[in-house]
């Protein structure tokens, strides 16, 4: 009865959400399907630095554009499937990629972009993913999960050695540095929550199977950890997970949602995709009811999504089995240049920068002015409120302080729609 409840609902109100537009991207990729997405400043990539995995008839490949936009493929160490990849966000000559299957030589290796050569790097059987997080790399396989703080050295978390024979979801890590992550246990057959905070280790058995998709929110919600369950059954939804220094204290359903998997954010809620099929549901923060959204796509599946295109406007991308989608809401792109008009946001001065610089930009009429600052990751790291500005010309000094040296982005809103990005490199 629960479940066609929701679906009733959901049924209800999926004409009155805010309308996603979708435009297919990276065309040379329409004929595969699109399992991974990363972005980063990485050497010899072109095309906003996006690098994908990629499967259509043969073993998956990671593919990336060059800087002459002409599609290349990299395989898995001995030509095994590649799995997933990871590189550390920042500019880097080097991708980290798992490969394998049911094999003895699963593991993954480090792809040097500038030589196009491979250097093993650690065992590692069916490999799930490779992930980059703040406090460094993880890798996720049956029954183990490996960590690297630069990509150099990698050695087992003997803290996870209870996942013994079993798969590893997913890893994340919150604001202060605390880990999650799930594995489903044979000996207790649901799924163990896992979290990590320096030498504390808790666990806390969920009762329920099919754990997909572990979710950070962005800042600055960024303790709020999130996850999907999916299943066929009941307990199938969106979750957040309660917790403290020391314990995860349980669970709280934000929405019943069948077979649930991918989750993202989209401005005002949760987007959250179905595992065996082309569905997809928005769930606002506000409100709680899951309200699904028919995105009227000729495809089968959503293998992945990614936030943001690039990464410091409010759009996501989603990786499908025809190739790459953009779902656009109230701000979007056309022919790479803002729908707003007789805005202009200029490049900050002086750039390489420390310690402070400013950001000039011209306002056509009065108007509300945001300034917003994002980092290398995509998460909003500051916002700067100036309110109601008079038509001219203005400049905004920025304090860097508490910044860690690095890539940042910043956007100008106008009446709350992003008028223009421009990206800066803070040196300490």
């Amino acid at each position: 009865m629960k479940k066609s409840y929701y679906i009733l609902i959901s049924l209800v109100f999926m004409f009155s959400v805010f309308g996603l537009q979708w435009e297919q991207m990276f065309p040379e990729l329409n004929s595969y399907r699109v399992t991974e997405i990363k972005q980063g400043s990485i050497t010899n990539v072109g095309n906003y630095g996006y690098v994908f995995c990629v499967n259509d008839s043969t073993p998956s490949k990671m593919a990336y554009y060059n800087y002459s936009q002409q599609l290349e493929f990299v395989s898995g160490y001995n030509g095994l499937p590649v799995k997933s990849i990871a590189f550390d966000n920042h500019v880097t000559d080097s991708v980290y990629i798992a490969y394998g299957y049911l094999s003895g030589s699963d593991g993954h290796s480090k792809y040097d972009m500038i030589t196009g050569t491979s250097t093993r790097k650690s065992w590692a059987f069916m490999p799930k993913f490779i992930k980059y997080l703040n406090s460094g790399f993880y890798l996720g396989s049956w029954g183990q999960v490996y960590h690297s703080e630069d990509g150099t050295y990698w050695q087992v978390m003997d803290e996870f050695s209870t996942m013994d024979d079993s798969p590893v979801s997913d890893i994340v890590e919150n604001t202060q540095g605390i880990l999650f992550t799930s594995s489903k246990i044979p000996r207790v057959t649901n799924e163990v929550m896992f979290m990590k905070n320096g030498d504390i280790l808790d666990s806390l058995n969920t009762g329920m199977t099919g754990i997909n998709d572990l979710y950070k929110r962005t800042t600055p919600n960024g303790n709020d950890i999130l996850f999907s369950v999916g299943d066929g059954s009941y307990s199938d939804g969106l979750y957040r997970i309660l917790y403290n220094d020391s314990t995860i204290i349980g669970f709280e359903l934000i929405d019943y949602i069948p077979e649930a998997n991918l989750i993202t954010e989209h401005i005002d809620s949760y987007i959250v995709t179905c595992k065996n099929s082309a569905d997809m549901y928005i769930v606002p923060f506000s409100t709680g009811i899951a309200r699904q959204h028919v995105h009227g796509l000729d495809i089968n599946n959503i293998y992945c999504i990614s936030r943001g295109y690039p990464i410091y406007t409010p759009n996501f991308l989603i990786g499908t089995d025809k190739g790459v989608f953009m779902a656009t809401g109230t701000t979007s792109i056309e022919n790479g240049e803002w729908r707003i008009e007789n805005y202009k946001l200029q490049q900050n001065y002086p750039n390489p920068f420390n310690n402070e610089t400013v950001i000039p930009y011209e306002l056509q009429a009065d108007s509300d002015v945001k300034i917003n600052i994002f980092n290398s990751n995509g998460e909003q790291v500051k916002q700067i409120s100036l309110g109601k500005m008079n038509k001219g010309t203005h400049e905004y000094k920025l304090s860097t302080e508490n910044f860690s040296a690095g890539q940042y982005f910043y956007t100008l809103s106008i009446n709350g729609e992003v008028a223009g990005r421009k990206k800066m490199l803070y040196l300490r």
